[in-house]
């Protein structure tokens, strides 16, 4: 059996002959490490846009890795300014919440996507991970739905093998498909809501927006359920 678990662009997929439907954002993400004036703390930290979130994550060296998700004309933008320039303008979107950015390195982008493939599997074959589907980063979701697909496909596997039943055959890995791929389907057009969602400017909206939110985060039970599901239901 082999496992495609080789990411967006994955080669595994390509031989195969899988297609991955891919629709684009017209976005990019700008990536770079950072030190910063205040420790993080071991703690990420993250801010909505109206382009979407600009995330901190805490680096071992005392550094944090950002991910910000920008509108195509403002990642070239901001690729352009000098290293100077840059810092003052991400501690600016950053309410300085680190206070100010102290060093930075090279400034890379890539382009957001979600994508899906039609079929997880074939005969001796199975996709987890980004090599089955691609989302928005705005929730950081990603890695969790494929450490989700890895246990299901483990448990599939492991389950049939005690079970004396063929693990590898077709009709074993097809119960790992069905397990995952409406659950990946579900989160993978609520990312793309709430990008819609946080993209909107409507005075009206928003509030309503920031309303809903902030009950949610009053309501300890929903909030649990939501982060649950989040970390992957079950598993």
């Amino acid at each position: 059996l082999l496992v495609g678990a080789d990411g967006a662009n994955s080669r595994v997929r390509e031989h195969a002959g899988i297609e991955l439907t891919r629709s684009s954002y017209h976005q990019l993400a700008l990536v770079c490490a950072v030190a910063t004036e205040k420790s993080h703390q071991q703690t990420a930290w993250q801010c909505f846009m109206p382009t979407g979130p600009l995330a901190f994550l805490p680096l071992f060296n005392g550094q944090s890795s950002i991910v910000w998700s920008l509108d195509e004309d403002q990642a070239g933008e901001m690729l352009a300014l000098d290293d100077a320039m840059f810092m003052r303008a991400l501690a600016e979107a950053s309410e300085y919440q680190l206070g100010d950015i102290t060093a930075v390195s090279e400034r890379k982008t890539f382009p957001l996507a979600h994508g899906h493939v039609n079929n997880y599997v074939k005969p001796g074959l199975a996709l987890i991970g980004d090599a089955a589907h691609t989302i928005h980063p705005l929730a950081g979701q990603g890695a969790n739905l494929g450490i989700a697909d890895a246990i299901s496909l483990a448990d599939v596997l492991l389950t049939a093998r005690q079970a004396g039943r063929q693990w590898y055959a077709l009709h074993t890995l097809l119960k790992y498909q069905r397990q995952r791929k409406a659950e990946n389907r579900l989160m993978e057009t609520s990312m793309s809501g709430f990008k819609v969602l946080f993209g909107q400017t409507n005075p009206l909206l928003t509030e309503m927006r920031n309303a809903g939110l902030s009950l949610v985060d009053q309501l300890p039970a929903i909030k649990n359920l939501l982060s649950r599901h989040a970390l992957g239901g079950g598993h």
